[in-house]
């Protein structure tokens, strides 16, 4: 008998050695450290830039020329403006008021964001609802001049009364519930856009998906705020169409960047969205507060507009909502814009390579 000749291994049994091989060579072995250690440094240093974005503004808080009312009698307010111009320069910015009911007035217009009430019956009148942060800043200031003035006369210590002309709700006296509104916000606006550009292609479809999620999300969380919580006292339609407006801000000028600049263009702007507009905001500090001039940069985007606007027609039914609107109808129109141009854009080259084709 003959031996049986020795069995020829198949062809996909070759390729499957050899791919293991390779897998195992040091040459392989070489990228992939390098780039679990890429992925590892750049994920690191995303999170701590993200960490230092939203630990930045309050580390770097500076009061400048935040609005405040004095009331009193003008031997009595000047020398207290004067001192606290010294002391405190460029922090405050001080409008004199004849009567209480003016500064009070003023504080509900949105003004100015408090005021002291100097003479025999000293008051700190605070808005809570317009920032928290001044109402503490204008009762302790308020105190410090009333204990320093009857320690210079040598007098007894009056009580300081304290009353919020504008105050959060009784369900959210410290404005937590309306602050924690800012986070669904960028993700909701952010999140409608990724999913028309990613599951739709027509720029008319991306559009419409924009403009239909921004009305039932923002009719969902407005409904929510107003008469399932009861955080904010307002119509719920007034605060569904103010919702509705900064998710299409957010949503209308993403899909604009993605048409035209791609996921590139995309991926920028949503950074900037979520790493600028989030952290400056203006809804745990007012944009006085902000070093420089980023609490302006804050307003001009679509959060910090639109939680300005949140707050005005929320609390402050007689101040003007004109500059907030404006700002994320500008933002809306134009990403809608550039959507628009990025269609006409992709379907002339579409064209284009269609009548090189056919020559």
């Amino acid at each position: 008998m003959t031996d049986p000749a020795p069995r020829q291994p198949a062809p996909s049994e070759h390729r499957h050695t050899q791919h293991a091989h390779s897998e195992n060579t040091p040459h392989r072995a070489r990228p992939v450290a390098l780039t679990i250690a890429v992925l590892t440094l750049a994920h690191a240093a995303l999170i701590s830039t993200l960490l230092l974005m939203f630990a930045w503004p309050a580390l770097t808080s500076d009061p400048h020329d935040v609005p405040v009312g004095i009331v009193g009698p003008q031997q009595i307010v000047d020398p207290v403006v004067q001192r606290i111009d010294a002391q405190r320069e460029g922090t405050l910015a001080f409008t004199t008021f004849d009567s209480p009911a003016d500064a009070e007035q003023a504080i509900a217009n949105r003004e100015i964001y408090g005021a002291i009430v100097l003479g025999e019956q000293p008051e700190a009148l605070v808005a809570s609802a317009a920032s928290p942060a001044v109402a503490q800043l204008l009762t302790d200031l308020t105190r410090t001049i009333v204990d320093a003035s009857a320690a210079q006369a040598g007098i007894p210590v009056v009580a300081v009364t304290v009353t919020d002309v504008v105050a959060f709700t009784d369900v959210d006296p410290r404005g937590a519930a309306f602050s924690s509104l800012a986070l669904p916000l960028v993700i909701g606006g952010i999140s409608l856009a990724a999913l028309a550009v990613l599951r739709l292609r027509s720029g008319r479809a991306r559009a419409a998906l924009v403009a239909t999620g921004s009305m039932t999300t923002g009719l969902a969380l407005g409904t929510i705020m107003t008469v399932g919580l009861g955080v904010l006292p307002a119509s719920v339609v007034l605060i569904s169409l103010a919702i509705a407006a900064i998710l299409a801000a957010l949503g209308y000028s993403l899909v604009g960047a993605h048409a035209l600049f791609g996921m590139a263009g995309f991926g920028t702007l949503a950074a900037l969205l979520f790493l600028l507009g989030n952290p400056l905001n203006g809804v745990a500090l007012p944009p006085e507060f902000y070093a420089g001039s980023w609490g302006t940069v804050g307003q001009l985007m679509p959060v910090g507009a639109g939680f300005d606007l949140l707050r005005t027609l929320s609390f402050f039914e007689g101040a003007s909502t004109t500059g907030a609107w404006t700002v994320l109808l500008v933002w809306a129109g134009v990403g809608a814009t550039a959507l628009v141009l990025g269609s006409v854009i992709r379907r002339a080259r579409s064209a284009r390579t269609a009548a090189e084709v056919t020559a």
